[in-house]
């Protein structure tokens, strides 16, 4: 199958050489070009790098998007050389950046207008959260639990936490934009959930002492800094 990946950072990067490894045919895109060509020449697998979203849209089957936030989404979607204006009615768009519900609505309506489908696959969310919005909690159980973060999380996070490394994998500031995001959707929702409140507000202080650039599990850091535990780090040190 002939793919393509719009936004070759830490998530779509990753994606990109997981489909390659399976044999699919993958074409990426990125704005910044040059982390485009540098995730192709660095790659034991050949990846193409596509000159603009069109291009994927032209020549794959699916395109996924993995971009920062609803901004970024509208860019690779609908501006000159977007997704949009390829000739491919059947292409089939799965957008995985994490934006608001009605922000997602109003992307899969522009392509709809278009005659192409947009299927929406979040990467993460809670089971109050999918309930309050009417999705059946039983199903994104089982589609958590065949995932990654059924158990990978405290696997892979936890030895790192234990020896101060938070070398990024997810930036904190990324973190604190999803859970603002969450707590949005939910107040729309008439939703209250003081856990990802009081979460929100710990990424908060963490952004603003500097771990923004530091992987989310940083914010560990300065909480052990709180209860008198000398690991505090300045992002970047």
């Amino acid at each position: 199958m002939n793919v393509g990946i719009v936004g070759t950072g830490m998530m779509g990067s990753q994606i990109a050489l997981r489909l390659a490894h399976k044999g699919h045919k993958v074409t990426v895109f990125n704005r910044d070009r040059s982390k485009a060509e540098k995730l192709s020449t660095t790659s034991s697998i050949n990846l193409d790098v596509a000159n603009q979203p069109a291009d994927i849209g032209c020549n794959c089957d699916i395109a996924l998007i993995c971009v920062k936030d609803y901004e970024a989404v509208s860019k690779v979607s609908f501006e000159k050389g977007g997704l949009i204006e390829n000739p491919k009615e059947d292409l089939i768009v799965i957008q995985c950046s994490t934006i608001a519900p009605d922000e997602s609505h109003k992307v899969a309506d522009l392509y709809l207008n278009k005659g192409m489908k947009m299927v929406s696959v979040p990467i993460l969310g809670g089971l109050v959260f999918v309930k309050g919005n009417n999705i059946d909690p039983n199903i994104f159980v089982k589609i958590l639990n065949s995932s990654y973060f059924k158990t990978g999380i405290s696997e892979n996070k936890g030895p790192k936490i234990v020896n101060d490394d938070y070398t990024a994998s997810f930036h904190l500031r990324n973190m604190v934009k999803d859970l603002n995001l969450a707590l949005c959707t939910a107040h729309n929702s008439g939703l209250i959930l003081p856990t990802t409140a009081s979460a929100h507000a710990v990424y908060r202080a963490s952004d603003v002492f500097g771990l923004s650039n530091m992987d989310y599990t940083s914010v560990a850091s300065l909480l052990l800094k709180l209860n008198g535990h000398n690991t505090f780090r300045l992002g970047g040190e």
